[in-house]
């Protein structure tokens, strides 16, 4: 792909615009960079896999038995450990995944029964495993806990408080100790955490279970405040429950990165160039409400697009 500057003449070139007047570079960049998720997004859908190869991402790791709903913000994380987590999520979305040697197949939520079924065709198995995205993970702070104090184990949307301070959260999703089981004694963690209020501090947290009314007292103790993680990414079950630790390959999208500098490159191969000069022409015109240029070049686009993804679709993904 040519660089930012580049496709900006370009687009000044479609529009008879040859140096910064009607149009800011600032502007030209924002078209410019909703073209490229515009196409990412497009290219997705029609399973254009070989056009989305700067995006596509590879990852093991390895799913633990304590648990049956998982975050893909572990997964592509790839770490527990709350110092190396990065504030920001890059998900974009699913490409395929495999559970050790098997490839997972993704049952919708019209499929569940699929993956409930003891017997038949569909029946999950160890060899033929499903994957079911079974919600979002909220969470927009973790709070790093270093000591387990009870054997009560908090669960999705718990709330918590602190002992000391007051402050409070719900948690996000349950997902397992660095040591893997939730058992009292010095075992580390994290709570994935939404809608907190106040500021937590160096205490313990008390607990209450979703819709009861009792509190418990001091399940864990906390080193300190709450940190900023934003999460926003899918939660999955594995069909059948895993009875064995075992490693998902898993196959998915970045989310496209802005550019800004002259020199940035998009995320998109060498030959999408016209298409993203054409899409942000198109814009151009309609906000300078020149709505027969923008229809025209608009439906030049559209054309473009539909062969090319006619070109690269693919019906299964045969290049792992």
């Amino acid at each position: 792909m040519a660089a930012l500057s580049v496709l900006r003449s370009s687009v000044r070139d479609e529009l008879g615009e040859l140096t910064a007047g009607r149009w800011s570079d600032t502007q030209l960049n924002s078209w410019l960079n909703r073209g490229v998720d515009h196409l990412v997004g497009e290219f997705h859908r029609g399973k254009c896999y070989e056009l989305l190869r700067p995006l596509i991402k590879y990852v093991e790791y390895t799913l633990n038995t304590s648990y049956t709903e998982y975050t893909m913000w572990d997964v592509i994380n790839n770490s527990l450990a709350t110092t190396t987590q990065s504030s920001t999520n890059t998900w974009y979305g699913y490409i395929h995944g495999m559970l050790g040697n098997y490839p997972l197949h993704v049952a919708d939520a019209k499929e569940y029964h699929r993956l409930i079924a003891t017997y038949g065709e569909f029946a999950p198995s160890t060899t033929t495993p499903w994957i079911y995205f079974s919600g979002k993970d909220r969470a927009t702070k973790y709070l790093a806990y270093t000591n387990i104090l009870k054997t009560t184990e908090p669960v999705n949307d718990g709330k918590l408080t602190g002992a000391t301070g007051g402050a409070t959260a719900y948690i996000a999703i349950k997902r397992p100790p660095n040591g893997g089981t939730w058992q009292v004694g010095v075992e580390a963690g994290t709570f994935y955490i939404y809608g907190d209020t106040g500021a937590f501090q160096a205490e313990n947290l008390n607990y209450i279970a979703p819709k009861a009314s009792a509190s418990e007292a001091a399940i864990v103790t906390i080193a300190g405040v709450a940190v900023a993680s934003v999460h926003d990414c899918p939660t999955f079950q594995i069909f059948p429950t895993l009875t064995t630790a075992a490693a998902i390959k898993l196959w998915f999208l970045n989310k496209p990165t802005a550019m800004s500098a002259a020199t940035d490159i998009p995320d998109l191969p060498y030959d999408c160039d016209n298409l993203l000069v054409w899409w942000a022409t198109a814009q151009a015109w309609q906000a300078d409400q020149r709505f027969e240029m923008s229809d025209r070049i608009g439906a030049k686009f559209e054309m473009e697009l539909q062969k090319k993804i006619t070109d690269f679709k693919q019906t299964t993904f045969t290049w792992l």
